[in-house]
């Protein structure tokens, strides 16, 4: 007992003081490491989230927090999309929970760059992102967890589906210039062409309506509907050819203007005061949940109008389909101008065809008369020549 108490005087620890203090050096170490590696992963700007191998969080970093939310470390991976609100790139449907990318990551699977939607509760606007997974492992090599990097690629996402757009829109419209002209000078088809494939294309269900020459009376030429039902309805109450007062309904204002109007949500019974009669029952029935109208202008000024709407519950039309629209009226606008300045040149041809018959005609009778009356008959020039006599003479 001396000796073990001269020993700890003298300075010296024993074995069982000394243990504790490593321990507690090595403690104090890993805990500075931890705070270390949070204040990289926290400097990160994208979003970085690591989980253990039963799906649970462990650690989300500033960025993935600010993106996601508050940390939910008992949070099973099943529920992320609904918790977080992830998103098929429909931004209605919610990503599978078995196929998101960390769930594969666990059963031994490299996921590079998912792309899907973050739209949180209450915002209708989503912001795309692009879901990275690496898998983490032991020492023994056994899947110990799974690291997921998560990147805002909305400004890249827009820009890539605005060209594809464009290319779509571009193959749209060279598909329309040659239905357009395999139509040839036919104005009925030409208005039935219009009609079928902006409702298809575009959807859900297009009116086309043309001007008579003095801009008075505007009737229907042509509409269809991608659906059944309403196609029926359509058949029911509306005919073609059927002349409506231009200042009566909505469209009335777009041909004053030569402005497209583009309402993306409409009420029924706003709809019902500023639709034709012969929409009511449809609009009952069918219901409209977006309206557009863009003007047929041509050389000679507005022809008639292309009106586009989308059924009860549909995607509201948008910007960009006016726009697609305007450009599928302008053609439309010429097909219609060629056909009736055909129609016009064909109608001069036929007066004038007319007009060579009853002359000839004409030639006829009075040659007949002149040689077949008893009576003599000459005829003289100015100057006195003989230009033709009959047999009388």
């Amino acid at each position: 007992m001396e000796e073990k108490s001269v020993m700890e005087k003298s300075g010296k620890l024993n074995p069982t003081k000394q243990n504790s203090n490593t321990n507690k050096t090595r403690s104090v170490r890993v805990d500075g490491q931890v705070a270390h590696f949070k204040k990289i992963f926290d400097s990160i700007p994208e979003a970085v989230i690591s989980i253990n191998r039963k799906g649970h969080i462990q650690y989300m970093n500033r960025a993935a927090k600010a993106m996601l939310g508050e940390l939910d470390k008992f949070l099973t991976l099943e529920h992320w999309p609904e918790k977080f609100g992830l998103y098929l790139d429909d931004a209605t449907v919610l990503y599978p929970g078995h196929k998101l990318p960390l769930v594969r990551a666990l059963q031994g699977e490299t996921i590079e760059a998912e792309d899907m939607i973050l739209r949180k509760a209450g915002h209708e606007q989503g912001i795309w992102i692009s879901m990275s997974t690496e898998i983490l492992r032991d020492e023994n090599g056994n899947i110990d967890g799974a690291l997921a990097l998560i990147r805002d690629i909305t400004n890249s996402k827009q820009i890539e589906l605005s060209r594809e757009k464009n290319v779509q829109r571009t193959e749209a419209l060279y598909k329309l210039s040659r239905l357009m002209a395999e139509a040839g000078n036919n104005l009925n088809e030409i208005a039935r062409l219009a009609a079928n494939f902006t409702s298809e294309v575009m959807g859900d269900f297009s009116v086309v309506t043309l001007l008579d020459s003095r801009k008075e009376k505007l009737k229907i030429a042509a509409f269809h509907d991608t659906n059944a039902t309403g196609q029926a309805l359509l058949r029911k109450f509306l005919l073609t050819e059927t002349e409506y007062d231009s200042s009566e309904g909505i469209v009335s204002g777009v041909i004053k203007s030569g402005e497209p109007i583009l309402i993306p949500s409409i009420q029924p019974e706003q709809m019902q005061a500023i639709s034709l009669p012969a929409f009511k029952e449809f609009i009952d029935e069918v219901g409209i949940e977006s309206l557009l109208i863009v003007p047929m202008i041509g050389r000679s000024g507005v022809l008639g109008t292309i009106n586009l709407s989308r059924h009860r519950g549909q995607k509201p039309l948008t910007v960009e389909d006016q726009s697609f629209l305007t450009d599928i009226s302008y053609r439309i606008a010429l097909a219609i101008e060629n056909c009736r300045l055909f129609d016009s040149l064909r109608e001069e041809i036929r007066e004038r065809l007319s007009a060579k018959q009853a002359l000839d005609i004409s030639e006829q009778r009075f040659r007949s008369i002149f040689e077949s009356v008893t009576l003599g008959i000459k005829v003289l020039d100015l100057d006195g020549n003989i230009l033709q006599t009959n047999l009388a003479f």
